[in-house]
């Protein structure tokens, strides 16, 4: 197996911190041998209670998911394995049994839906303007500003937790040379972390794996074990890593 790596660089420490990944192997096994049986998301509940848009049949018609898998010791010693999707699996930001998101989702599903409400009747305004013309570019310029409000207002519900027991919005601890992608702080990594510092787990071993159809650029394939992401992971995973008694520089 190719190395691995779940970290980044520790403004505080002033160290790369990240976290082993060999002992979560097993766990991240079994997991994709229990969605391989069962074929859903919520395969630890009984099939008569469950989501048919939990299923995982669409992740191989369209496009697959990262999910993760990080071992834990709560504070009794015992073993605590968590396990999280990417993003959302079909707009559903909360699956029982899976880690949810590191933001408020009702507060983000409002902002995002009041977005809907303004910007796209904005957009067909536009369209029906001439190109050019001072109504169009005052529309264009109107619709970039409730835009970046809106951005604005959705960036600060991402709050990250660290195991120094610190919580800092995520546009503040990012440490990277380019812009917030859309999606930071939504990947299986900070949301496994952000978790286990609010519970008081202490992280022992990560690893992530991509499920379903192969992407279309190529660079993930099913089953297949990948570090966490450069663009949106590394310059966030310094914080969060930060006082885990495991994390190694």
């Amino acid at each position: 197996m190719k190395k691995l790596k779940y970290g980044g660089y520790c403004q505080s420490c002033q160290s790369e911190l990240s976290l082993p990944y060999e002992a979560a192997i097993p766990y991240a096994l079994k997991l994709q041998a229990d969605l391989a049986k069962h074929q859903r998301l919520d395969f630890e509940f009984p099939l008569s209670n469950s989501n048919p848009e939990w299923s995982t049949h669409d992740l191989f018609d369209r496009i697959g998911e990262m999910m993760g898998v990080l071992l834990c010791a709560n504070q009794a010693g015992e073993q605590v394995v968590l396990k999280a999707y990417s993003c959302t699996h079909y707009n559903h930001w909360h699956i029982p049994g899976w880690v949810g998101p590191v933001h408020d989702s009702s507060k983000y599903d409002e902002i995002v839906a009041e977005g809907n409400r303004i910007l796209h009747p904005m957009t067909d305004q536009i369209k029906q303007l001439e190109k050019g013309s001072e109504a169009r570019v005052n529309m264009e310029k109107m619709r970039k500003s409730i835009s970046q409000e809106l951005t604005q207002r959705l960036k600060d519900l991402y709050w990250l937790h660290n195991f120094k027991g610190e919580k800092e919005l995520l546009y503040n601890v990012f440490n990277g040379d380019h812009g917030i992608s859309l999606g930071t702080g939504d990947c299986c990594a900070p949301k496994l972390l952000n978790h286990a510092a609010k519970e008081n787990l202490t992280p022992i071993s990560m690893v992530e794996f991509f499920w379903g159809k192969t992407s279309p650029d190529g660079n993930r394939r099913h089953q297949e074990f990948y570090s966490s992401c450069d663009l949106r992971c590394k310059p966030i995973l310094g914080f969060l890593l930060c006082g885990a008694s495991h994390a190694c520089t």
